[in-house]
C-alpha cells in the first residue's frame, strides 16, 4: 500500500464507511488506456480558476470535486451503487474526456481513496497538479469567511 495522509476528522471517509461499510470491498474495472489528472487543493486556493484553466483549450474537462462525500452518495443512492468502486466506474465512464478524468482532490479524499483501494489501481495512470496560494494569512481569511458563510468556491451565490 502507498502513502497516503491521514486526515483527522474525515468527514468523507466517515460518511462513505456509514454508507457503504467497508471501502475496500468490490471489484474496479476501468479501461486501461484511462489516466487520471488529479488537482490537489485547499479551499480557496483558486483551485476552481486552475481547474477552467488547464480544460480552456478543450482536450481535457474541467476538474471538479466529485469525491466529496455528498455527491458521490448522491449519484449512489440515485443509481443504487452499494460500493464506492461502483461509483468510482461511473464517475469514469461519465467524465472521462480523450480518456483523461480530471478530478480535484483535498487529502481528504486522497484517503478515501486509499483506504478503497483504488489510490493502488491507479497511481501508475495519475498526474498531480497542486496548487497552494503563497499568502497563507489571505488564504486563512478566505477559509474563515467561507466557513461562515457556506461559500466555499467562488461561484457559489451569496
Amino acid at each position: 500500500m502507498l502513502y497516503y495522509p491521514k486526515v483527522t476528522p474525515n468527514d468523507h471517509l466517515d460518511a462513505l464507511q456509514k454508507h457503504f461499510g467497508k471501502l475496500d470491498a468490490g471489484t474496479l474495472d476501468i479501461p486501461d488506456n484511462v489516466s487520471f489528472l488529479l488537482l490537489g487543493f485547499t479551499n480557496r486556493s483558486g483551485s476552481n480558476y486552475l481547474a477552467e484553466l488547464i480544460a480552456s483549450d478543450g482536450r481535457i474537462a474541467n476538474a471538479g470535486e466529485n469525491l466529496n462525500f455528498d455527491t458521490v452518495l448522491e449519484h449512489s443512492i440515485k443509481r443504487g451503487f452499494k460500493s464506492l468502486h461502483e461509483y468510482f466506474k461511473f464517475l469514469v465512464q461519465h467524465t472521462s474526456f480523450n480518456n483523461i478524468v480530471s478530478i480535484k482532490v483535498a487529502p481528504a479524499h486522497l484517503e478515501v481513496l486509499a483506504v478503497a483501494g483504488i489510490f493502488d489501481k491507479i497511481i501508475d495512470r495519475c498526474k498531480f497538479v497542486v496548487i497552494e496560494r503563497n499568502d497563507k494569512l489571505s488564504q486563512a481569511i478566505s477559509h474563515a469567511i467561507a466557513f461562515q458563510t457556506g461559500r466555499f468556491m467562488s461561484t457559489m451565490p451569496d
